[in-house]
């Protein structure tokens, strides 16, 4: 996980920020995240290698089409070129633009082949929300709101973004995770049902706890991971 990171790391911020700057909803921007996570697993059937932030810019551009938050190419190329070259001045209309924008277009083009055309992901955020709102009239709300346990699963669920567990676990497990995380992180219990079922046994079926707690040790690893190569950077 760690040579994953240090490989690609930079490519989810530099997708992530662009998002925010274009002021991007998060479905698009997690779904924007897992393309780019499949592109890495799929690429070895390019006979070469894509130039990654291009790759990242092409995600955006396609996973605000999908999610019919269609965004306007020169905002992207503008954006995109601003935030990977921050000290550079703004891109103008002339050559550089036009190769840009001929890239992503080109690029889109290929991912969609890569992906065999399939455009329909789905992205662990909608599980999260279906399953807070049952563990909000599960628990107790007012230790819920206190403890701030929405804001940190969302949180959690942002940096999820980073890692390519998208390519190995299911959406509702990963959503089911990201609460099982935030919870042992603030000491929090959701208690058992009138069957003695665990919650994420009634909201995944066939789950155990000891999957929820390998996929919660890579979710914290991204910290450490974050920690360190933010202490190099000081």
């Amino acid at each position: 996980m760690e040579a994953y990171l240090e490989d690609h790391f930079v490519v989810i911020k530099f997708i992530c920020d662009a998002a925010n700057h274009l002021e991007v909803s998060s479905q698009p921007k997690i779904l924007a995240c897992m393309l780019y996570h499949q592109y890495v697993a799929l690429q070895k059937k390019f006979e070469e290698k894509i130039e990654k932030f291009l790759v990242g810019a092409t995600c955006l551009y396609l996973s605000a089409k999908i999610e019919e938050e269609p965004l306007k190419i020169r905002d992207l190329v503008n954006v995109c070129y601003r935030t990977h070259h921050s000290k550079n001045e703004p891109l103008e209309i002339g050559k550089m633009y036009w190769n840009l924008r001929d890239s992503i277009t080109t690029c889109e083009l290929m991912l969609l082949r890569l992906f065999n055309f399939k455009t329909s992901f789905e992205t662990p955020l909608k599980y999260l929300v279906h399953f807070m709102k049952l563990i909000h009239h599960w628990c107790n709300r007012c230790i819920l709101n206190k403890a701030n346990v929405y804001q940190i699963c969302f949180n959690i669920m942002n940096d999820l973004s980073y890692l390519p567990l998208v390519c190995h676990y299911s959406p509702e497990l990963l959503a089911a995770s990201v609460i099982y995380t935030a919870f042992q992180v603030l000491a929090l219990e959701v208690p058992r049902d009138i069957n003695s079922k665990e919650w994420f046994e009634i909201f995944c079926p066939g789950t155990i706890e000891e999957n929820l707690q390998s996929i919660s040790y890579e979710i914290l690893l991204l910290y450490e991971f974050d920690r360190i190569a933010y202490s190099r950077e000081i």
